[in-house]
């Protein structure tokens, strides 16, 4: 994926369909958090989130079907859009 979140090769933008992007779709997890002498940062951070859901709600801007998936890709992407946390499920 491009920096701005859509297919891409040599610098263009690809336009396709979600089902083009299922064919060949990987999911790859990653670690982000580290481990400090109190314990997991991620641990810490599940810990907090009780006492600040309401704020983490919040940062929900917008969510969309599978089905609307590109135009998730598209606000995620459009600054004007004012979006912060854009989901798909």
């Amino acid at each position: 994926m491009r920096a701005h979140g859509w297919p891409g090769c040599r610098g263009r933008s690809l336009r396709c369909s979600a089902s083009d992007l299922w064919k060949e779709l990987e999911i790859v997890g990653s670690k982000i958090y580290g481990t400090v002498a109190s314990g997991s940062e991620f641990g810490a951070a599940v810990r907090r989130m009780g006492s600040v859901s309401s704020e983490l709600a919040a940062l929900q801007t917008h969510h969309f079907g599978l089905d609307q998936i590109m135009e998730a890709f598209r606000i995620a992407d459009d600054k004007s859009s004012r979006s912060v946390k854009v989901t798909i499920g």
